[in-house]
């Protein structure tokens, strides 16, 4: 869900609020991460998104030392297009 919330009284640019739950199965993280960057591009403004990405950011997020390179890679890659 994406709101644009805009201040009343203030000459304050809009901003978005989007909250997401990012799947668990491996096979639709990455159509995930392509609608996180539609959901930028339809955002004027600032966006904050609230969210459990089901995804690893950092090796020591993980609780085991099993790692998937890949999807981490492809998560840092989203972040860094959708903050741009």
């Amino acid at each position: 869900m994406t709101v644009c919330l805009v201040p009343v009284g203030s000459s304050s640019e809009p901003w978005s609020l989007a909250t997401v739950y990012g799947p668990v199965e491996e096979n639709l993280k990455l159509e995930f991460l392509n609608e996180l960057r539609e959901i930028r591009a339809d955002c004027d403004g600032p966006l904050l998104i609230g969210s459990d990405f089901n995804l690893i950011y950092q090796a020591r997020d993980k609780s085991n030392d099993r790692l998937n390179l890949r999807p981490m890679r492809r998560f840092h890659r989203a972040l860094d297009d959708i903050c741009k």
